[in-house]
């Protein structure tokens, strides 16, 4: 049982140092999107990914220890918890306290990386609506009222054209 918790601890140690580099990138992606850089987002962006085909991979393995923890202590895998397994591991100073810190570390970086991820994408939207306003107010035809009247005597509208309709 013990090495099944110690493999455990290093999967999460693992874990942690991903979401790490994680949240190390989705920083730099804050400062990527104000500064409005593509191709860097583009570059950090696939980084992004390898880290996270990675954390998969170790999500996996800890699913599988959990699994033989599970059988061990007569669990089911589905609902034994970290919070579970340190009421199992009383008589297991050591351990427990290690584990106890992986978990609060754990949850403090995937609430920083919603975070931080949450203000990428807020900027992004912003981004992207200012985008939206550029490319409609260059399409939109313009229109102006003049003080002129018409012939029957009504102020004019007068409607001009698209900036690509024109005629260069």
């Amino acid at each position: 049982m013990a090495g099944l918790i110690n493999e455990l601890i290093d999967v999460l140690t693992e874990e942690i140092s991903c979401y790490e580099e994680l949240l190390k990138i989705s920083k730099g992606k804050t400062d990527i999107i104000v500064e409005g850089d593509v191709v860097s987002l583009q570059n950090l962006t696939s980084h992004e990914q390898e880290i996270v085909g990675k954390t998969i991979k170790l999500e996996k393995k800890r699913e599988e220890i959990i699994e033989d923890i599970a059988l061990v202590l007569n669990e089911n895998k589905d609902t034994l918890t970290i919070s579970k397994l340190l009421d199992k591991l009383k008589d297991t100073v050591q351990e427990s306290k290690k584990l106890r810190e992986i978990q609060q570390k754990i949850q403090a970086l995937i609430s920083e990386l919603k975070r931080v991820n949450d203000q990428n994408r807020i900027l992004l939207n912003q981004s992207i609506e200012m985008i939206d306003y550029t490319i409609n107010a260059i399409q939109s035809k313009y229109s102006y009222t003049t003080n002129d009247y018409s012939q029957r005597g009504q102020v004019q509208d007068l409607e001009g054209k698209s900036f690509f309709d024109a005629k260069q």
